[in-house]
């Protein structure tokens, strides 16, 4: 462990909170582990989690949606009830937990961090900050924002556990890629050189070679379906036509019920569309092919060359009745940017152009990248480059 990072364990180990951040390629996730060493080894009962069901994956932790049993438009009540009901065993255990670790902070809202607060203040029956828990929160402000609602630290909980913040600076993911760290911490401090600007340019001339296709990042997911329909359709004709088309199925009236539906064929290239089981590494984003086609469970295998079946998945309403029942796949020769956060791409496509609409979205599609030579960026302008000035004041409090 570098300095920082062991300044980091330091804070932990003195039972202080801690907000651990960094610019991608850093050692977040590996300094994650080695606190989770330190919890383990000293008996003390922790909660690993994540906003998204790839950032528990990376981590062997859970969403933090399903660690509390988080649903959507659920009160606090409700939450509370149900599990005091359902799951008697975990409120014991969240009654027992001594520290609880969020990933992937920088997706979570104002209202989503002072409902985890509120949660663990009854359940605790304390007004602390979290009900008196140790709070460890990682993450990247400069990464992509929450879908809805303002950033978490606009909210007065954020202040009150006064969190001791430590930023990583040593590079580890890109460690023999200096170009591209120098470049992300240009993008990061709104400082894009000429001389940069002009290298990123430049990579639209990038070729691939082998059997390998790159992964193709899109702003919007308007273009990621466009690439997707061509690309399916180029290899349903390299398959003799030859399709299975998996339909979604519910007892009540559902709104564009036909857009679950699914129709795939071998070979096609899809993402996991749901956190089917994050110790499967089957979550929201797993990427894989089709290598066969049953009548109500496809056979896909991942990028380790793992095999995994895939059954149709039912989402569940608050009232815990079955709202509808899907292939939970989507086509994945191309993924939306806001898709591809957390993960890191060997072999990456990124078109940026005038669609790019939210702070984040060209540093955090760069940062998947593990080496400048193995990335092609086309439709690159200025105008793609532009970071949320609250989030540069928050940094330099």
């Amino acid at each position: 462990m570098n300095e920082k990072q062991l300044e980091a364990l330091n804070i932990v180990k003195n039972n202080k909170n801690l907000f651990l951040s960094g610019s991608a390629g850093t050692g977040k996730s590996y300094t994650i582990r080695k606190i989770v060493e330190y919890l383990s080894a000293s008996n003390i009962v922790y909660g690993l989690t994540a906003l998204t069901g790839c950032a528990a994956s990376l981590i062997n932790g859970q969403t933090l949606h399903s660690y509390l049993c988080l649903g959507i438009n659920n009160s606090l009540k409700d939450i509370y009830k149900y599990i005091s009901v359902k799951y008697p065993m975990k409120l014991k255990s969240l009654k027992r937990l001594q520290t609880l670790i969020i990933d992937e902070i920088s997706m979570m809202n104002n209202e989503l961090l002072e409902l985890v607060n509120d949660l663990f203040q009854m359940i605790n029956e304390n007004d602390k900050p979290f009900g008196g828990i140790q709070v460890i929160m990682v993450g990247d402000f400069y990464q992509l924002p929450p879908v809805t609602g303002n950033y978490c630290f606009t909210s007065p909980v954020w202040d009150l556990l006064n969190m001791s913040k430590i930023i990583l600076t040593d590079l580890i993911r890109q460690k023999d890629d200096n170009i591209l760290q120098i470049i992300l911490e240009e993008i990061r401090n709104k400082s894009l050189s000429d001389e940069n600007f002009k290298i990123l340019k430049e990579l639209k001339n990038t070729t691939f070679t082998g059997d390998i296709k790159p992964t193709i990042l899109y702003p919007t997911n308007v273009n990621v379906d466009k690439i997707n329909q061509k690309s399916f359709l180029k290899l349903v004709k390299k398959n003799n036509n030859i399709t299975t088309t998996y339909k979604a199925n519910s007892k009540y009236k559902i709104d564009n019920l036909e857009s679950y539906d699914i129709c795939l064929t071998i070979n096609a290239q899809i993402m996991v569309t749901r956190n089917i089981s994050v110790e499967s590494h089957l979550t929201n984003g797993t990427r894989g092919i089709v290598v066969e086609l049953k009548d109500n469970c496809v056979i896909i295998k991942d990028i380790n060359d793992n095999l995994h079946t895939i059954n149709y998945y039912t989402d569940i309403n608050k009232n815990n009745k079955n709202m509808i029942s899907f292939m939970p796949l989507k086509l994945a020769y191309a993924i939306s940017i806001h898709k591809s956060q957390g993960s890191s791409i060997d072999c990456l496509e990124i078109d940026l152009g005038n669609d790019i609409f939210v702070s984040g979205q060209t540093y955090t599609a760069l940062s998947r990248a593990t080496n400048i030579k193995n990335i092609k960026i086309i439709n690159i302008e200025k105008s793609s480059f532009f970071v949320n000035k609250n989030i540069i004041d928050f940094y330099k409090k």
